[in-house]
């Protein structure tokens, strides 16, 4: 059956316009309805691995930003969709894997005979933190190998014996704060990897101020909504199968993939969320490359423009991602030596030592430590001391981008 529009990405990110989210916050919880409409049906098969749609999006950024409206609009549309299963709004690592067990649907996979068992979850949460506890370690791993898209893996449990979970598919669509990633992820949360699994989807504010989106949403919404989600249902019935790329994308993403390695090898030796993200980059860019063949219609080719396409978007996450996760598994002062730069940037690089420190005053108490930070940001060549106007203020030394030779 043919489809209403001729993206359905373009179309969801028009209808939620009138909207406080931004055009990314809209279009990433698109990404996230289409994955979870789609599930384990398709996927790109390397022979030593495959890569399927699913992901870990978190939209972060400070409260009142969009993000919990644009999350709400996609997930609203997905729970439309007959048989997409989501799981429960706070979980432990045993009920998770249970909740898996018993979503297990075959699929046939046409021209083939073969019947595969997929087991697909759907989780949504308006703030991270009221969904999974980062600090399980147990489940941290587990929602790794969840989003590593293993064949299978038993699970043992008290009452049942073992949960058997064959093609577990997990999609994730979650909100949070710098200052609640601050808190909520540890060291050992970067270190498993968990973070380097996720897409961060950044916005410093709000895209737009709208007080009554009743008075901008346009006469044709009710319309417009009825047709993605007809579409949407069209997407999660798509005849299962591989999606193949053509020799054009392959030898593109060959030398995108050598300068990928290049700039991980030259700048991410460091470890940690930057080397773990860069290394799972490519992984990142050929998930989105499903979903956008996906938007686009049934053909199941991916295309130069498409996976070029693809790494431009996900590339275009990574600087403004990096403010959500500054803080990240840092002692105290360095959370706020990182709070120090992001306020000192949202004022326009300037701000008075006392308003600066009645800022951060809740995560350090002693004004000693706090000078004892601005002191370490004065030696490493990041902010500048002096009096001016009468007050002595602080201000971001700003350093212009050296360009590669």
């Amino acid at each position: 059956m043919s489809r209403h529009f001729k993206c359905w990405l373009t179309a969801f990110v028009e209808h939620g316009s009138y909207t406080e989210a931004s055009p990314r916050m809209l279009f990433w919880s698109g990404v996230g309805a289409i994955a979870g409409a789609l599930r384990r049906r398709v996927w790109i098969d390397e022979g030593a691995f495959q890569w399927y749609p699913n992901f870990y999006i978190l939209f972060g950024g400070p409260p009142g930003n969009g993000k919990s409206s644009a999350i709400s609009m996609g997930m609203k549309m997905l729970r439309k969709v007959e048989g997409i299963k989501f799981g429960a709004d706070d979980t432990t690592r045993a009920a998770m894997a249970e909740s898996f067990a018993n979503a297990a649907e075959e699929v046939l996979i046409p021209g083939t005979g073969e019947v595969m068992t997929i087991s697909p979850l759907m989780f949504e949460a308006a703030e991270f933190g009221n969904l999974f506890d980062p600090h399980d370690p147990k489940l941290i791993n587990f929602l790794i190998d969840l989003w590593d898209n293993r064949d299978s893996f038993k699970k043992e449990t008290k009452t049942n014996g073992n949960d058997d979970i064959k093609g577990p598919c997990i999609n994730l669509v979650a909100g949070t704060t710098p200052a609640g990633a601050e808190m909520l992820f540890s060291k050992g949360a970067l270190g498993g990897g968990f973070l380097s699994r996720c897409v961060v989807v950044y916005q410093a504010k709000k895209h737009q101020r709208i007080a009554y989106p009743s008075r901008r949403k346009p006469k044709d919404l009710k319309e417009m909504r009825r047709k993605l989600e007809e579409d949407l249902v069209r997407i999660s019935e798509v005849e299962p199968g591989e999606l193949r790329l053509t020799e054009e994308a392959m030898d593109w993403g060959e030398k995108w993939y050598e300068e990928v390695c290049d700039q991980l090898e030259k700048d991410g030796m460091e470890g940690g969320l930057i080397q773990g993200y860069f290394g799972r980059k490519q992984t990142h860019v050929h998930k989105l490359a499903i979903v956008l063949a996906m938007s686009r219609g049934n053909e199941k080719v991916i295309t130069k423009e498409i996976l070029e396409e693809a790494a431009g978007i996900v590339t275009e996450l990574e600087e403004e991602a990096g403010t959500v996760f500054a803080g990240v598994g840092k002692d105290g002062a360095g959370v706020v030596a990182a709070k120090t730069m992001e306020y000192l940037k949202a004022k326009g690089g300037v701000l008075g030592i006392q308003e600066l420190y009645e800022r951060v005053h809740s995560l350090m108490p002693k004004y000693k430590e706090f000078e004892e930070v601005v002191n370490g940001l004065v030696m490493s060549g990041q902010v500048i001391c002096g009096m001016s106007g009468g007050k002595y203020e602080v201000k971001e030394i700003k350093k212009e981008r050296k360009k590669d030779d």
